[in-house]
């Protein structure tokens, strides 16, 4: 991979991440404003896997730049 691709793929990371995190905080506002404890438990579900999916796009971005980060810094 040159460095033209592996810049763009962290930039892909970096904008998955921005939409996840932005999703993240719309449902926290839904969730607080919510009163129906069964739509309740749907957006704090929501916050769970919107967490787990921030988590592993996290872990992800770490492994490429850890195999990648010579190419890019160079």
């Amino acid at each position: 991979m040159d460095k033209k691709q592996a810049c763009h793929r962290l930039a892909d990371f970096n904008e998955a991440l921005y939409d996840a995190e932005n999703d993240l905080e719309n449902v926290r506002r839904k969730l607080w404003m919510e009163d129906d404890p069964s739509r309740k438990q749907w957006f704090e579900d929501a916050v769970d896997r919107l967490q787990q999916r921030i988590a592993e796009i996290e872990r992800e971005k770490q492994e490429f730049l850890s195999e990648y980060s010579d190419v890019i810094y160079s």
